[in-house]
């Protein structure tokens, strides 16, 4: 009986770990921290950030379409914006772009 009831703890750890290793592995291969923030809200950090505060906010549709929510770092992202995401309309396009954009500030820097 005591067997049973530690199954479901089990799981529960199993699939933590789980998660942290996804999470780890998006931030190392990707250099983006995911965090849901809301039902259909994700956010992300670059690990090139000059800031925590440094954030991309993401919402997703019903139908599963990602959207751009202003936050005051994407603000300072206009021209990426409007190539990427008005003329492009293409998200994985405009986070590899903020990812150049921030890595290239530091390494001159």
């Amino acid at each position: 009986m005591k067997q049973a009831q530690m199954l479901p703890e089990r799981l529960k750890e199993a699939f933590k770990e789980r998660i942290k290793d996804f999470r780890d592995a998006c931030y190392n291969l990707f250099g983006y921290k995911l965090k849901l923030v809301g039902q259909r809200r994700w956010s992300i950090s670059s690990m090139y950030a000059d800031s925590p505060d440094d954030v991309l906010l993401f919402e997703i549709s019903h139908s599963g379409e990602p959207s751009l929510l202003e936050t005051p770092f994407s603000s300072t992202l206009g021209d990426l914006i409007s190539l990427h995401l008005m003329r492009q309309n293409s998200i994985p396009a405009f986070v590899s772009a903020v990812t150049l954009e921030l890595a290239s500030r530091q390494t001159i820097a």
